[in-house]
Protein backbone atom coordinates (compact mmCIF):
# COMPACT_ATOMS: atom_id res chain seq x y z
CA UNK A 1 0.00 0.00 0.00
CA UNK A 2 2.80 2.52 1.22
CA UNK A 3 4.80 1.58 -2.02
CA UNK A 4 1.74 1.64 -4.35
CA UNK A 5 1.04 5.07 -2.52
CA UNK A 6 4.84 6.35 -3.41
CA UNK A 7 4.50 5.69 -7.38
CA UNK A 8 1.22 7.37 -7.60
CA UNK A 9 2.68 10.10 -5.90
CA UNK A 10 5.91 10.16 -7.95
CA UNK A 11 4.18 10.02 -11.38
CA UNK A 12 1.75 12.92 -10.36
CA UNK A 13 5.18 14.51 -9.28
CA UNK A 14 7.20 14.33 -12.44
CA UNK A 15 3.67 15.09 -14.27
CA UNK A 16 3.35 18.06 -12.80
CA UNK A 17 7.07 19.21 -13.29
CA UNK A 18 7.17 18.07 -16.95
CA UNK A 19 4.18 20.84 -17.05
CA UNK A 20 5.95 23.51 -15.70
CA UNK A 21 8.69 22.96 -17.96
CA UNK A 22 6.48 22.62 -20.90
CA UNK A 23 4.58 25.44 -20.35
CA UNK A 24 4.76 28.16 -23.29
CA UNK A 25 6.46 31.32 -22.68
CA UNK A 26 4.40 34.23 -22.80
CA UNK A 27 5.26 36.10 -26.66
CA UNK A 28 6.01 39.90 -26.73
CA UNK A 29 7.13 41.94 -29.54
CA UNK A 30 9.19 44.84 -28.01
CA UNK A 31 9.05 47.70 -30.42
CA UNK A 32 12.50 49.64 -31.07
CA UNK A 33 12.19 52.88 -32.39
CA UNK A 34 15.44 53.36 -33.49
CA UNK A 35 17.21 51.28 -36.71
CA UNK A 36 20.65 51.81 -35.33
CA UNK A 37 19.85 49.86 -31.38
CA UNK A 38 17.97 47.22 -33.06
CA UNK A 39 20.80 44.98 -33.83
CA UNK A 40 22.05 45.24 -30.07
CA UNK A 41 18.65 43.70 -28.76
CA UNK A 42 18.40 41.40 -31.48
CA UNK A 43 21.90 40.01 -30.29
CA UNK A 44 21.65 40.64 -26.85
CA UNK A 45 24.50 42.84 -26.94
CA UNK A 46 24.23 46.29 -23.93
CA UNK A 47 28.15 47.55 -23.79
CA UNK A 48 28.72 50.75 -24.80
CA UNK A 49 25.89 51.64 -27.20
CA UNK A 50 24.13 53.47 -24.98
CA UNK A 51 22.64 53.71 -21.07
CA UNK A 52 19.52 52.85 -22.14
CA UNK A 53 20.39 50.11 -24.24
CA UNK A 54 23.18 49.05 -21.63
CA UNK A 55 20.38 48.74 -18.64
CA UNK A 56 17.51 47.10 -20.74
CA UNK A 57 18.69 44.39 -22.40
CA UNK A 58 20.03 42.85 -19.60
CA UNK A 59 16.41 42.80 -17.92
CA UNK A 60 14.84 41.36 -21.74
CA UNK A 61 17.58 39.01 -21.51
CA UNK A 62 16.61 37.43 -18.17
CA UNK A 63 12.77 37.40 -18.73
CA UNK A 64 11.00 34.21 -18.47
CA UNK A 65 9.15 35.65 -21.76
CA UNK A 66 9.47 34.78 -25.77
CA UNK A 67 10.60 37.97 -27.05
CA UNK A 68 10.68 39.40 -30.35
CA UNK A 69 12.20 42.89 -31.25
CA UNK A 70 10.92 44.99 -34.16
CA UNK A 71 11.92 48.12 -35.38
CA UNK A 72 8.92 50.65 -35.69
CA UNK A 73 8.08 54.97 -35.55
CA UNK A 74 6.74 56.12 -32.18
CA UNK A 75 3.69 56.91 -34.42
CA UNK A 76 3.10 53.65 -35.21
CA UNK A 77 4.12 51.98 -31.81
CA UNK A 78 1.93 53.46 -30.07
CA UNK A 79 -1.01 52.68 -32.20
CA UNK A 80 -0.32 48.59 -31.46
CA UNK A 81 0.01 49.47 -27.95
CA UNK A 82 -3.82 51.27 -28.49
CA UNK A 83 -4.64 47.66 -29.81
CA UNK A 84 -4.17 45.96 -26.59
CA UNK A 85 -1.17 43.48 -28.51
CA UNK A 86 1.38 41.74 -26.25
CA UNK A 87 3.75 45.00 -27.03
CA UNK A 88 6.10 46.97 -25.20
CA UNK A 89 8.69 49.51 -25.91
CA UNK A 90 12.12 50.56 -23.84
CA UNK A 91 13.31 53.60 -22.31
CA UNK A 92 10.04 55.65 -21.67
CA UNK A 93 9.32 57.94 -19.07
CA UNK A 94 6.02 57.45 -16.93
CA UNK A 95 3.44 60.76 -17.36
CA UNK A 96 0.30 61.07 -15.91
CA UNK A 97 -1.17 61.11 -19.26
CA UNK A 98 0.50 57.70 -20.27
CA UNK A 99 -0.47 55.54 -16.77
CA UNK A 100 -4.28 56.22 -17.55
CA UNK A 101 -2.88 54.10 -21.39
CA UNK A 102 0.16 51.82 -20.79
CA UNK A 103 1.74 49.93 -17.67
CA UNK A 104 5.05 50.34 -16.70
CA UNK A 105 8.28 48.52 -15.68
CA UNK A 106 9.90 49.41 -12.59
CA UNK A 107 12.97 52.09 -13.53
CA UNK A 108 15.64 50.04 -14.82
CA UNK A 109 17.29 53.54 -15.61
CA UNK A 110 18.68 56.73 -13.92
CA UNK A 111 20.24 59.53 -16.43
CA UNK A 112 20.45 63.53 -16.51
CA UNK A 113 17.32 64.95 -17.55
CA UNK A 114 16.71 67.11 -20.40
CA UNK A 115 19.10 70.58 -20.78
CA UNK A 116 17.79 73.39 -23.30
CA UNK A 117 21.05 73.72 -25.76
CA UNK A 118 21.83 76.66 -28.00
CA UNK A 119 24.95 77.81 -29.93
CA UNK A 120 25.02 81.68 -29.07
CA UNK A 121 27.64 81.80 -26.51
CA UNK A 122 26.16 85.60 -25.48
CA UNK A 123 23.06 83.89 -23.66
CA UNK A 124 25.31 81.72 -20.84
CA UNK A 125 26.27 85.27 -19.31
CA UNK A 126 22.10 86.80 -19.85
CA UNK A 127 21.80 86.96 -16.34
CA UNK A 128 18.27 87.88 -16.83
CA UNK A 129 17.19 84.67 -18.13
CA UNK A 130 18.33 82.24 -15.11
CA UNK A 131 17.21 81.88 -11.71
CA UNK A 132 19.45 81.76 -8.78
CA UNK A 133 20.04 78.21 -9.19
CA UNK A 134 21.55 79.03 -12.57
CA UNK A 135 18.07 77.45 -14.57
CA UNK A 136 17.34 79.18 -17.23
CA UNK A 137 13.50 80.18 -17.55
CA UNK A 138 11.57 79.01 -20.60
CA UNK A 139 8.77 81.82 -20.13
CA UNK A 140 11.27 84.41 -19.10
CA UNK A 141 13.62 83.47 -22.15
CA UNK A 142 11.04 83.94 -24.91
CA UNK A 143 9.51 87.38 -23.83
CA UNK A 144 13.35 88.73 -23.85
CA UNK A 145 13.86 87.01 -27.73
CA UNK A 146 10.58 86.84 -29.18
CA UNK A 147 11.78 85.89 -32.56
CA UNK A 148 13.97 83.04 -31.17
CA UNK A 149 12.54 79.76 -31.62
CA UNK A 150 12.71 76.16 -29.73
CA UNK A 151 13.39 73.12 -32.02
CA UNK A 152 10.94 70.22 -30.23
CA UNK A 153 9.80 66.82 -31.75
CA UNK A 154 6.39 66.52 -32.22
CA UNK A 155 3.96 63.97 -30.13
CA UNK A 156 6.93 63.70 -27.69
CA UNK A 157 6.42 63.53 -23.72
CA UNK A 158 9.57 65.22 -22.16
CA UNK A 159 7.82 64.17 -19.06
CA UNK A 160 5.02 66.12 -16.57
CA UNK A 161 7.28 69.28 -15.30
CA UNK A 162 8.70 69.76 -19.02
CA UNK A 163 5.40 69.35 -20.62
CA UNK A 164 3.42 72.11 -18.67
CA UNK A 165 5.97 74.54 -19.14
CA UNK A 166 6.59 74.06 -22.74
CA UNK A 167 2.73 74.46 -22.92
CA UNK A 168 3.16 78.06 -22.24
CA UNK A 169 5.39 78.55 -24.89
CA UNK A 170 3.88 80.85 -27.30
CA UNK A 171 2.98 78.14 -30.70
CA UNK A 172 5.20 81.02 -32.79
CA UNK A 173 7.97 80.04 -30.59
CA UNK A 174 8.27 76.76 -31.29
CA UNK A 175 8.83 74.44 -34.05
CA UNK A 176 7.95 70.67 -34.43
CA UNK A 177 10.03 68.13 -36.16
CA UNK A 178 9.05 64.03 -36.85
CA UNK A 179 8.80 62.42 -33.85
CA UNK A 180 11.06 60.12 -35.25
CA UNK A 181 13.85 62.49 -35.42
CA UNK A 182 17.51 60.88 -34.23
CA UNK A 183 18.66 62.70 -31.23
CA UNK A 184 21.88 63.96 -32.68
CA UNK A 185 20.45 65.50 -35.78
CA UNK A 186 18.91 67.93 -33.45
CA UNK A 187 22.28 68.98 -32.35
CA UNK A 188 23.60 69.02 -36.12
CA UNK A 189 20.98 71.21 -36.88
CA UNK A 190 21.34 73.47 -34.30
CA UNK A 191 25.03 73.77 -35.05
CA UNK A 192 24.18 74.89 -38.82
CA UNK A 193 21.86 77.19 -37.55
CA UNK A 194 18.44 76.16 -37.78
CA UNK A 195 17.24 76.37 -34.93
CA UNK A 196 18.28 78.48 -31.72
CA UNK A 197 17.17 76.08 -29.31
CA UNK A 198 16.79 72.53 -28.88
CA UNK A 199 15.68 70.31 -25.65
CA UNK A 200 17.92 66.64 -25.39
CA UNK A 201 19.90 64.57 -23.12
CA UNK A 202 23.38 65.00 -21.70
CA UNK A 203 24.16 61.82 -22.91
CA UNK A 204 23.27 62.46 -26.36
CA UNK A 205 25.05 65.44 -26.09
CA UNK A 206 28.41 63.86 -25.50
CA UNK A 207 27.77 61.87 -28.58
CA UNK A 208 27.90 65.05 -31.05
CA UNK A 209 29.94 65.49 -33.73
CA UNK A 210 32.59 67.59 -33.90
CA UNK A 211 30.85 70.46 -35.88
CA UNK A 212 27.94 70.25 -33.75
CA UNK A 213 30.14 70.30 -30.19
CA UNK A 214 29.66 74.44 -29.86
CA UNK A 215 26.95 74.48 -28.11
CA UNK A 216 25.82 75.13 -24.19
CA UNK A 217 23.49 73.79 -22.45
CA UNK A 218 21.52 74.87 -19.25
CA UNK A 219 19.15 73.31 -16.71
CA UNK A 220 15.33 73.98 -17.55
CA UNK A 221 13.32 75.85 -14.20
CA UNK A 222 10.58 74.26 -12.81
CA UNK A 223 11.43 70.53 -14.08
CA UNK A 224 12.99 67.54 -12.95
CA UNK A 225 16.99 66.97 -13.14
CA UNK A 226 17.11 63.60 -13.52
CA UNK A 227 14.94 61.23 -15.66
CA UNK A 228 13.88 57.70 -14.74
CA UNK A 229 13.68 55.13 -17.91
CA UNK A 230 11.15 52.36 -18.04
CA UNK A 231 9.98 49.83 -20.12
CA UNK A 232 6.42 50.38 -21.05
CA UNK A 233 3.50 48.18 -22.09
CA UNK A 234 -0.12 47.42 -23.48
CA UNK A 235 -2.36 47.77 -20.65
CA UNK A 236 -4.03 44.01 -20.64
CA UNK A 237 -4.00 41.71 -18.13
CA UNK A 238 -1.73 39.58 -19.54
CA UNK A 239 0.54 42.19 -19.54
CA UNK A 240 0.22 42.76 -16.07
CA UNK A 241 2.50 39.03 -15.81
CA UNK A 242 4.90 40.58 -18.28
CA UNK A 243 5.34 43.65 -16.25
CA UNK A 244 5.79 41.26 -13.25
CA UNK A 245 8.40 39.36 -15.00
CA UNK A 246 10.28 41.81 -16.23
CA UNK A 247 10.72 43.53 -12.69
CA UNK A 248 11.85 40.10 -10.89
CA UNK A 249 15.47 41.37 -12.34
CA UNK A 250 15.75 44.76 -10.02
CA UNK A 251 12.89 43.65 -7.47
CA UNK A 252 15.35 43.15 -4.78
CA UNK A 253 16.76 46.59 -4.87
CA UNK A 254 13.42 48.46 -6.32
CA UNK A 255 12.24 49.34 -2.72
CA UNK A 256 15.72 51.40 -1.90
CA UNK A 257 16.25 52.81 -5.13
CA UNK A 258 12.48 54.10 -4.81
CA UNK A 259 13.23 55.91 -1.66
CA UNK A 260 16.25 56.79 -2.27
CA UNK A 261 15.05 58.84 -5.59
CA UNK A 262 12.03 60.72 -3.75
CA UNK A 263 14.36 61.48 -0.79
CA UNK A 264 16.99 63.20 -3.23
CA UNK A 265 15.11 64.41 -6.24
CA UNK A 266 11.78 64.71 -5.88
Amino acid sequence: MGVSFLRVWMVISLCYVANLAAAPLIPVTVYIESKYALDSYVNGKSAGESLAIATSVPVLNNAQLDISYVYSSKKKTLAILDSGANACVVNKLRTAQRIERYLFSNPISLYYSQRLYYSDPSLKNHRMLFNTDGEVDLIKLFELFPNKTLMLKANTSYGDKLDRVLSQVANKNKRFLSENMPQLKLFEMLAHQRSDFIISYPLVKAKTAKDAAITYGSLIANTNQYALGRIMCSNTPVMVTVIAELNKFHQADHAQFELDYRREFK
